[in-house]
């Protein structure tokens, strides 16, 4: 599993453009995980998310299974394919919230049909952080 980065929240958050849409943030979070770059998979995470691990309580790289991530890259050459969304929503005293489902394929691997379902979809929760005009950042899910 990948070590603690050494690169501060401020430095962790500029590791992605501003702006991007709640579908761009999951792509990061796809594409990090799959070039296996954990301080860019980080910054694809809310801020209440990031917290390390301790006795108590797993770290994010436990909660999401970066090393499932990692796994099906390395042996299947996996890809997430966009299959749904559950509308965006707004509680009341809280961010503005949007669940996105992928379904994961399996990549152009000897033994397996290029495009083929690899396991059951996954949904990935995204908050805005920082309210209403903050930036989405994925508060649940794992691969």
């Amino acid at each position: 599993m990948p070590g603690i980065s050494q690169l501060s929240e401020v430095e962790i958050d500029a590791l992605l453009p501003k702006g991007l849409e709640a579908a761009a943030v999951c792509q990061e979070y796809f594409e990090a995980c799959e070039s296996d770059q954990p301080d860019r998979w980080l910054a694809c995470l809310h801020l209440e998310q990031r917290e390390k691990a301790t006795s108590q309580k797993p770290g994010p790289f436990a909660v999401c299974s970066w090393e499932l991530g990692r796994d099906r890259v390395s042996k299947y050459m996996v890809k997430y394919s966009f299959t749904g969304q559950v509308g965006e929503q707004s509680y009341r005293n809280s961010e503005p919230c949007v669940e996105l489902k992928y379904q994961p394929l399996y990549g152009p691997v000897p033994g397996y049909t290029d495009g083929a379902p690899l396991g059951e979809p996954i949904t990935l929760s995204l908050q805005r952080q920082g309210g209403p005009r903050g930036e989405w950042r994925v508060t649940r899910g794992s691969f």
